[in-house]
């Protein structure tokens, strides 16, 4: 009678572990970007010729800037334009809205890297990679670093503007 109540009793505990891990999985961190061209990339008489896309990233009301800086040269394959950046999230959004972007010096307070291609006919990039710092005492949980990073959208007709979404899990 023990050896059964023992087993029923550690039959309950493991069903309880069991089911308490996915209700205690952490819910990935998700984003909507606005972003546009910087008109003064490679331009070194601007204040951030390295920066390619600039604009602002959207979690559920909380917005926050967000730019890109290539890491290596594009690669053009037929109609797949090949690439790899430095992404940031800033503390605070930027005020940015095309042109020249010249917001480069605030607080950072996420960062890594991806590499992704864009389909230069349907103007659809997809991006993979990976959460390399988190500002611990940002408003975004350190748990993130090392996490990883998709995001995917469509560049206007203008080729200059680019809205999309992002996500970290």
């Amino acid at each position: 009678m023990r050896k059964t109540w023992a087993a029923l009793i550690a039959l309950i505990v493991l069903a309880t572990l069991v089911t308490a891990g996915p209700v205690a999985a952490k819910k990935p961190l998700e984003g909507t970007m606005d972003l546009d061209f910087n008109l003064g990339f490679l331009d070194e008489t601007t204040e951030c010729p390295e920066v390619t896309w600039a604009g602002n990233i959207d979690f559920d009301g909380e917005i926050h800037g967000m730019a890109f800086i290539p890491t290596a040269l594009p690669v053009v394959v037929g109609q797949a334009f090949h690439f790899e950046d430095l992404w940031m999230i800033y503390e605070g959004p930027f005020t940015y809205s095309g042109g020249v972007f010249t917001e480069c010096d605030d607080p950072i307070v996420m960062w890594g890297y991806d590499a992704g291609v864009e389909n230069l006919t349907t103007l659809h990039a997809v991006a993979h990679g990976n959460v390399e710092w988190v500002d611990a005492d940002g408003p975004f949980d350190v748990s993130l670093t090392g996490g990883n990073v998709r995001w995917r959208g469509v560049v206007a007709d203008t080729e200059i503007e680019f809205v999309g979404t992002w996500r970290v899990n």
